[in-house]
């Protein structure tokens, strides 16, 4: 009774392997989309991340003990 599977299951194996991924692709896509509309409507244009209100980049300087980043007031650490 070992009989192999036909050639045409193969066939159609393959079609709708390669039709699912693309559903999948698909459909993860309108996900994305989807909630990224559903967050923008939620957040006031105030509250998104703009140039004048990102934060500056962490400078470097030479100190006693090595190589120290800027945090600003208040920090407490090495």
């Amino acid at each position: 009774m070992g009989s192999s599977l036909a050639e045409e299951f193969w066939a159609r194996f393959a079609v709708l392997l390669v039709a699912v991924f693309g559903v999948v692709v698909v459909l993860t896509a309108a996900c994305d989309t989807l909630a990224v509309r559903i967050l923008s409507r939620r957040l006031p244009p105030r509250l998104w991340p703009s140039a004048k209100t990102a934060p500056e980049r962490v400078s470097r300087v030479e100190d006693d003990d090595g190589p120290t980043a800027r945090l600003g007031p208040g920090h407490v650490g090495p």
